[in-house]
Formats: C-alpha cells, sequence, structure tokens
C-alpha cells in the first residue's frame, strides 16, 4: 500500500532556485543557459534558463523562457533515467562565464510527511535544523570551471552526487543502497518498461510506490530477505512479511519507561541503523514503507517538545525523493481518525 497522508502522487517539481557565483566579470550582464537532463539512450530534455545580475559577481534566475513544463516532464513515466544525467549549457550565446559555485536547488509543493522542525540537534555530523524536505539542493558545489561561448556544456553530475552526500551527511559508514538512495534526491516519477530496461526503477503508473521505492535499493545491491530477492514489490504488506518469516522484523514499544524495537520472537532490542526498513501500520493495516537513514533517540534537553521523543530520518519517494522526520514516538501515542500509528522495523544486514 502507498502512503496514507497522500502526497500528491504525481509531485512535479516547482520553478527551480538556481545562483551563479563567477570568477570574473562577463561580457553581459544578462544570458540565457540551458539546464539539460540526458537518458540513457542520449536523448536530451533542457531547460532554458535566463539569468541577471543580482550583485557583485552572483546571477540569479530571471526566469525561464518557455516555462518549466520540460522539467516537469521528468515525473512522466519512462523518463526516470533523464535525471541520472546533468548539464548546464551554452547552446550559442557569445558570452564565456567562468563559473566559480554553482546552487541548484529543486523545489516541491508539499511533500508527504515533514522537514525535521527541531532545536539544533547534531545527528551524525547533520544538523536536522537545516534540511527542508521541500527543497533540495542538487547542486551546491565549487565548479571552478568555465562555460565557454557558442555551444559548450559542462557535466554536473558528480557535482550533483558530492553535494548530496554534504547536504545528507553522508558518513562512511552509510551502505552503498543508501548512497545510491541520497544520490536520487530531488528526483520525483515513476518509470516505464522499455528495451532498454527489463526492471525499471519503478512501475510505469501514477501511483503510489512506496515499497517498490523502498525494495529498489535493496535489490540493486544484492540484498534478499527470507532467501528472496526484492525486485518489484508492490506491497508493504509483503516487506513485512518477509522480514517477520526471517525473524528480522522488530516492533516500535512506545512504553512511558522504556521505549524500543523488539523483536517478538526473540525478545531482542534493536538499534535502527542506517539502511534499515521502516514500516508504518495505520488502523486498517499496512501503510507506507520507508528506508531509515538516521535514528534520532529523544534529546530530554531539548527546547522543543517533539525532540524529547524519538524520532527517525528517512529518505522517504519517490514522489519526491527526499528526507523526511518520522515522528514515531508521537504518532503511536496519537487518538483520532487514522491513529493510532504502529512502527515496525525490519533489520538489514
Amino acid at each position: 500500500m502507498g502512503d496514507m497522508k497522500k502526497g500528491d502522487p504525481n509531485n512535479q517539481p516547482l520553478d527551480p532556485k538556481i545562483t551563479i557565483v563567477l570568477s570574473r566579470q562577463p561580457a553581459h550582464n544578462n544570458f540565457d543557459r540551458h539546464l539539460s537532463f540526458q537518458d540513457h539512450t542520449g536523448a536530451f530534455i533542457r531547460l532554458k534558463v535566463s539569468f541577471k545580475k543580482t550583485t557583485g559577481l552572483t546571477w540569479g534566475v530571471s526566469g525561464f523562457p518557455d516555462g518549466i513544463k520540460a522539467l516537469q516532464s521528468l515525473v512522466n513515466p519512462g523518463n526516470r533515467s533523464y535525471w541520472d544525467r546533468i548539464y548546464l549549457e551554452n547552446r550559442g550565446g557569445d558570452t564565456t562565464l567562468h563559473i566559480k559555485h554553482l546552487k541548484i536547488v529543486m523545489c516541491y509543493k508539499d511533500p508527504s510527511g515533514s522537514s525535521p522542525d527541531v532545536s539544533k540537534q547534531i545527528v551524525n555530523g547533520l544538523d536536522l535544523s537545516l534540511i527542508n524536505h521541500a527543497e533540495i539542493p542538487i547542486v551546491d558545489w565549487d565548479i571552478n570551471m568555465p562555460l565557454l561561448a557558442g555551444y559548450d556544456k559542462i557535466e554536473l553530475t558528480e557535482f550533483r552526487k558530492r553535494s548530496l552526500y554534504r547536504w545528507a551527511g553522508v558518513t562512511d559508514d552509510d551502505p552503498d543502497f543508501v548512497r545510491a538512495a541520497i544520490e536520487d534526491c530531488g528526483k520525483s516519477g515513476s518509470d516505464g518498461s522499455d528495451q532498454y530496461g527489463k526492471n525499471p526503477k519503478y512501475a510505469g503508473d501514477i501511483t503510489e510506490l512506496c515499497s517498490e521505492f523502498v525494495s529498489w535499493y535493496y535489490y540493486e545491491h544484492g540484498i534478499k530477505v527470507n532467501g528472496k530477492s526484492l525486485k518489484d514489490i508492490t506491497s508493504t504488506k509483503t516487506l513485512h512479511e518477509l522480514f517477520k518469516a526471517e525473524k528480522k522484523l522488530y516492533r516500535y514499544n512506545s512504553g512511558t519507561t522504556n521505549q524500543y524495537f523488539i523483536n517478538d520472537d526473540s525478545g531482542e532490542t534493536y538499534v535502527p541503523k542506517s539502511g534499515d526498513y521502516l514500516e508504518r501500520r495505520g488502523p486498517d493495516g499496512a501503510e507506507h514503507s520507508m528506508l531509515i537513514y538516521r535514528w534520532v533517540p529523544k534529546d530530554p534537553s531539548a527546547t522543543k517538545e517533539d525532540d524529547k521523543l524519538n524520532q527517525i530520518l528517512v529518505i522517504n519517494g519517490p514522489w519526491p525523493v527526499t528526507l523526511r522526520l518520522v515522528k514515531i514516538h508521537k504518532e503511536e501515542k496519537m487518538t483520532g481518525e487514522g491513529y493510532p500509528k504502529d512502527y515496525w522495523l525490519g533489520r538489514v544486514d
């Protein structure tokens, strides 16, 4: 099942925020360039961007001459691979840009869940108070390269990866499949089956795809649960049952004195780690699948009440892929329509 909070299952990006800092004054103060996305066949989707000087050697976006439909089309089924290679292009302009720093922020309206609304809290070097899950800086890096006049382009794919790793606070302890999910932050959309992809990243329809989103990263990195491949999982309930059969399913205990994840079979308690599976259940059963990124333990000295309770930072997707703070303890204690929630963890070794 999908996310019962019903974020827009076809959540398209809004106008991106783009800033260029140059190392020298260009010949003109106003210029057009393209933010370009290339798919696995070599085809391009290009977003034309107009820049205007804001101050000093800094330029910001003054508009999108052709609108942003080209960018939003990346969400359409079959276009998923366009997100994987990204360029800044000059397509005939006569001004060379000596780029020092480039920042591109992908923006979305009301992604499911919540951004961390927390006291200044450092978890594995990451300041949770600085995370905005609706604005993802897919590039925020010192480029230190010229974009030449005429026809020229700078590939941003590696800068994108480095930027997202820094934004999310990736560490050496994060497994490869978690890194792969972080690299997808800022994207939105499903995929489509074609001759280039017998196993598209997510189903080709417009629907809630949370269980397939999570299981994709496990599958691509050879992780099996109860001896079974996690290819094409389309049900949160299925993941729950697989972890249970392998005896690696833990239920959150929101007791008044002791709070922890506990295995009902062995009685073992467990502290979540990067890459584990998180499931939310409600009164009607399985609701949502998420990939655990950071365990955020309660902080009795916090200034905000929610921070005095256990929480989990997850990688959520695919509408869009972003970081999301889950208030597991608070939600298990809440009452009313759709509550209480019940959180389960699948341990990934």
